[in-house]
């Protein structure tokens, strides 16, 4: 039996039964990821292919098929594809854009994805995993963006909010936000306006009548007319909320409220989709929000000559800088591209699920080490001059703090 599926059930946790079904209820001879999308040129994402056998001896091998997007490439593996008659290839082959090789079934027996990764690919998460380099989920909280549960009504862009001809008093309950078309090529470039009447207690107004008085305008042209609409909002419903007016998640327990310096990133994307927040002046509407977990081991008692609270803080600042550089490498998005799912144009998903487990160095402790501290100091200069990656020097540094060589390769 062969089947075509959205590739994203191989790696999504809400499929682990029906893989683990699969593998039952057969014996699995083939794994294909189908990166060329104009293969199937209906599809808004990447395609994935299996073929079960039942009745014969288990093998302790299957096929594995990786291809890219370049328009072609799915053609030629499938042609080198027929040429082993079925059986796993005795040695891997294939290009920079398809890879073809055999893989051990035990991968297939865990409770965890599928990830069908290349030779290649699994040397250089070997390679990091031995070298016990962290994880971005140990060294960053990733969160979903504030979720407003209407955009339209609370989320306008320049030209609408001039439009609205709000009074001063009013605006102060708005915020500076962020969507899909904010962020590029590593910079904040475009920014939204988001209503937000809420405050580290809860919802900022007491009732309607606070509300009204306190944003009339607003309230009359844009909350009166919609109440209906916005009292319907599954979440206002479920949580029996009297704030009608108020954002679906407002994330005022994680990052909304908190003027600590951050990173923050589209929710698709892949080289240049991450930006500094220096201040948290930013609410990621579309996006991401990455939250250090530690600052700069930095004792400004043992260095109160050299030190000051400032400089610490300085100091911290110039690593998140060196982050977004890294960030935005094409070797980090190709170790994000291991284990993410892909989307119509070659973009990743950005979730906490997917790159939380992509291994990064920690740069706060490379900073403070002669070897690597320089390094860090390129990143973090790359990021304030907004150089390009010219050359691939960029993707060098990285793999030098990474300690992997071949991340450093185009």
């Amino acid at each position: 039996m062969g089947a075509l599926f959205p590739a994203n059930l191989l790696t999504h946790e809400s499929a682990t039964p029906w893989r683990e079904s699969l593998a039952a209820a057969g014996d699995v001879r083939l794994i294909a990821r189908i990166g060329d999308f104009g293969l199937f040129s209906q599809a808004l994402v990447h395609v994935a292919c299996i073929v079960l056998t039942k009745g014969g001896a288990p093998s302790r091998e299957f096929t594995a098929l990786v291809t890219g997007n370049e328009p072609g490439v799915t053609g030629d593996a499938l042609r080198e594809l027929r040429k082993t008659h079925g059986s796993p290839p005795a040695r891997a082959t294939g290009d920079k854009q398809w890879n073809l090789f055999s893989a051990d079934t035990s991968v297939l027996g865990r409770k965890l994805p599928w990830r069908i990764l290349t030779p290649e690919q699994r040397s250089i998460i070997d390679a990091l995993e031995a070298a016990q380099t962290p994880t971005v989920g140990s060294l960053f909280n990733i969160a979903q963006g504030v979720q407003t549960g209407n955009l339209k009504l609370f989320l306008f862009n320049e030209e609408e909010f001039r439009h609205l001809k709000l009074p001063a008093k009013e605006k102060r309950y708005f915020r500076d936000a962020l969507m899909t078309d904010s962020i590029d090529d590593g910079r904040i470039l475009k920014k939204y306006h988001m209503f937000f009447p809420h405050g580290k207690n809860g919802p900022i107004f007491e009732d309607e009548a606070a509300l009204s008085e306190a944003v009339p305008t607003f309230y009359k042209l844009v909350l009166k007319p919609n109440e209906a609409l916005l009292r319907s909002r599954a979440s206002i419903v479920r949580a029996n909320r009297q704030d009608w007016w108020g954002l679906m998640r407002p994330r005022t327990g994680s990052f909304a409220l908190s003027n600590e310096p951050r990173i923050v990133s589209k929710f698709f994307g892949a080289e240049g989709s991450f930006a500094l927040d220096e201040v948290g002046r930013y609410l990621p509407s579309t996006g991401h929000v990455w939250t250090p977990k530690r600052i700069l081991n930095l004792s400004v008692e043992e260095h109160e000559e050299e030190w000051s609270e400032g400089v610490a803080e300085a100091a911290s600042i110039e690593v998140l800088r060196a982050y977004v550089t890294l960030l935005n490498s094409r070797a980090f998005v190709r170790l994000v591209s291991f284990r993410s799912v892909t989307i119509a144009g070659g973009q990743l998903d950005l979730s906490s699920r997917f790159v939380a487990p992509v291994h990064i160095p920690d740069l706060w402790e490379k900073s403070q080490t002669p070897l690597y501290s320089e390094l860090v100091r390129a990143l973090a200069s790359a990021a304030v001059k907004r150089e390009a990656n010219s050359g691939g020097d960029i993707d060098r540094i990285v793999a030098s703090l990474y300690g992997v060589p071949e991340l450093g390769k185009s």
